[in-house]
């Protein structure tokens, strides 16, 4: 959901400089980065509209996709931001990158927190819940910003090894992710990142449940960050390598997703989202740690399998992507204040689940997008949202294109601003009647 979420084009540049015919630009991550936000539009109306089927209960079918979805989508954009960060590290000293951070992951953090959330009607509280390590899902003040929140504790945690990598570029860890990469034929890489991902979720998991990044998500999602910067380390290796095995990946991945799910569906509860010694189980019991195995070798296979087709299909140049790419951020910020909405809109109008998410995608999409359009031409309150730049990016746009006289440009700024207020006015307004936002 994202971040830097990474950089607007995300480089892979092999140490110690990239050799002939080695790829310095992957069009595969942004577009992936984009695919992927936009399926978190249609997971969160989807989810978020269970209640519009005729028992609240989604078919198997629909439950199937979206648990299977669950289980690597965040992943994946995790992954996508560790790569990401490792870019945009190697042209920014250690200071440098934790100002840039801060700006771009802290300010869209609270002016969301504070003004799109409602946080100012209690601002001291809001405050210590963002410094509380896991509040808890109902009482998390930035919402589905946990996204931005974890990944810049994230930054901060991993900026000591960044700088060490970049100052030794055949440390211990770049030798180790290279060997992960060249080991077995790629078997090493498919086990090997599973296995650490599993050992870390055994210790963790049995006493909490996880929910959006907190408890045992909160390293499980670390790891993914971590794994994402180090494949980078390996230059063009690691993305060779999974788009050789994007046959063998597909032919796997799909039935251990029917065997996960089978188990998830009709095996004990609390297995797959963890806190099971809350209710006094053993904690380390062979079943508990085999499905936590399997969770773990689940989610990571299917980041290994849409990153293989990925950079099979997807590693070309659009004069759409980076647009799109540039547009990721703020519709993340903004989507669920069009998705409630809607969701009033759909129960209203007696919508079956089916109708709603075939109107209400498109709807969400184009919702979020026209924010987008909005807040890119605002100067001030671009940095708001995670745009780069302010009135000299702006000003690159139609329609102060259209003039070069100052007191023109003044007026289209003034008037920009206002429709972009009032826009988020309206937003607010409905984001409160419809119960998103609590006053």
């Amino acid at each position: 959901m994202q971040p830097t979420l990474p950089s607007n084009t995300l480089s892979v540049l092999p140490h110690p400089a990239p050799s002939a015919g080695t790829p310095t630009r992957r069009h595969d991550l942004d577009w992936l980065r984009v695919i992927l936000f936009g399926l978190l539009i249609w997971f969160h109306l989807g989810v978020f509209t269970f209640w519009l089927f005729p028992d609240g209960e989604a078919p198997v079918g629909v439950a199937f996709v979206v648990d299977v979805m669950h289980q690597w989508r965040l992943a994946a954009l995790f992954l996508i931001s560790g790569m990401g960060t490792a870019f945009a590290f190697r042209r920014r000293d250690l200071k440098t990158f934790l100002n840039e951070r801060l700006i771009r992951l802290g300010v869209p953090l609270l002016f969301a927190t504070y003004v799109l959330l409602g946080g100012l009607i209690a601002p001291i509280e809001t405050l210590w819940l963002m410094l509380v390590p896991f509040p808890g899902v109902d009482a998390m003040p930035y919402a589905h910003l946990w996204f931005l929140r974890n990944l810049l504790l994230y930054s901060v945690m991993l900026a000591p090894l960044f700088a060490y990598v970049r100052s030794n570029p055949e440390s211990g860890p770049v030798r180790a992710a290279r060997w992960t990469v060249d080991a077995g034929r790629g078997l090493a890489l498919i086990i090997v990142p599973a296995l650490i991902l599993a050992a870390s979720a055994v210790l963790t998991k049995p006493w909490h449940y996880g929910e959006v990044g907190m408890w045992w998500e909160f390293p499980h999602y670390f790891l993914f960050t971590l794994f994402g910067y180090l494949a980078i380390q390996t230059g063009a290796a690691w993305f060779e390598r999974i788009e050789a095995l994007r046959w063998w990946l597909l032919a796997t991945t799909l039935p251990l997703s029917v065997l996960w799910f089978s188990i998830k569906h009709d095996g004990p509860g609390g297995l797959m989202e963890g806190g099971w010694a809350m209710w006094g189980r053993d904690p380390f019991s062979l079943l508990t740690t085999g499905g936590t195995v399997l969770q773990t070798f689940h989610a990571w296979m299917w980041c290994l399998l849409i990153f293989a087709w990925g950079a099979r299909l997807l590693n070309r140049k659009s004069r759409a992507l980076s647009w799109l790419n540039e547009a990721v951020y703020p519709t993340y910020i903004m989507h669920f204040h069009i998705t409630f909405p809607w969701m009033a809109v759909a129960g209203i109008l007696g919508m079956s689940w089916w109708t709603s998410t075939a109107l209400g995608t498109p709807f969400v999409v184009a919702g979020v997008l026209a924010c987008f359009i909005l807040f890119r031409r605002t100067a001030y309150l671009r940095p708001l949202v995670g745009l780069r730049g302010g009135r000299e990016e702006a000003e690159k746009l139609w329609p102060f294109t259209a003039t070069d006289e100052r007191g023109a440009r003044i007026l289209l700024h003034l008037t920009a601003h206002a429709v972009t207020g009032g826009a988020l006015f309206v937003l607010m307004v409905f984001a409160v009647a419809t119960g998103f936002v609590e006053v």
